[in-house]
């Protein structure tokens, strides 16, 4: 039953293994405008775009895993950023700060794997201006990812179930699967019980949850088109 289990969900799951997901947070700064850290973040992204297997969180659907996950990214910096990139199923991380020392603007970005908090590099560059940053920060971009993906990775796979029994019994019942699935796949699982089996369906479709157990009324319900 459970080499069925495990080849059903495998199925689901082979896509994931070709691409890493990136979230890039919002850059900060003290003294930047805001809008010049907006416009900085979306370039991070862009420049991410042409990174080989790489698939890139747009900032609308960043903002959307945020308030899933209940994160308040302005509160949050250091480990706490890596935690977020968990929270919300990102195998990597970008995150930026952005300094004015003297005459000059000098962003620091730093690229973390989340599943071990791993630092897989770091770029600093410098502008007069603010603006004259945003083709910098495009470019190191791609060049910071780029040095980086041909390295093996391991990513984290979130598998999404309803409460059948209490938490406790469901950690015990399936903790076995969430191995054998790392086993098989050289991919870790973890395991995410909902509060209920309609936060289940929001969360996998939110990006939450990679993987999800549903009945088969639930598959059903989720691949009819909306009227």
């Amino acid at each position: 039953m459970l080499r069925t289990l495990a080849f059903i969900f495998l199925l689901g799951t082979a896509a994931l293994a070709d691409e890493r997901r990136l979230a890039v947070l919002e850059l900060r700064g003290a003294g930047v405008e805001p809008q010049v850290l907006s416009l900085l973040s979306e370039a991070a992204r862009t420049g991410a775009l042409g990174a080989k297997g790489i698939a890139v969180v747009t900032r609308e659907n960043l903002l959307v895993l945020l308030q899933a996950a209940g994160v308040d990214p302005a509160a949050c910096e250091g480990e706490c950023e890596i935690e977020t990139g968990r929270k919300i199923g990102a195998d990597l991380v970008i995150t930026g700060d952005v300094a004015r020392i003297e005459e000059r603007f000098v962003v620091t970005l730093k690229l973390h794997e989340t599943a071990r908090g791993t630092l897989l590099g770091a770029r600093q560059l410098q502008g007069k201006t603010q603006l004259a940053l945003v083709d910098e920060v495009s470019a190191t971009t791609t060049t910071l990812l780029g040095a980086m993906a041909a390295a093996p990775w391991r990513l984290t796979l979130t598998f999404g179930m309803q409460p059948e029994w209490s938490r406790e019994q469901m950690e015990r019942l399936f903790g076995p699967l969430m191995k054998y699935l790392a086993e098989k796949t050289g991919h870790d699982f973890r395991l995410r019980v909902t509060e209920d089996y309609g936060a289940l369906l929001d969360e996998m479709n939110s990006g939450l949850i990679d993987v999800g157990k549903f009945s088969p009324t639930a598959t059903c319900s989720r691949r009819r088109p909306a009227a």
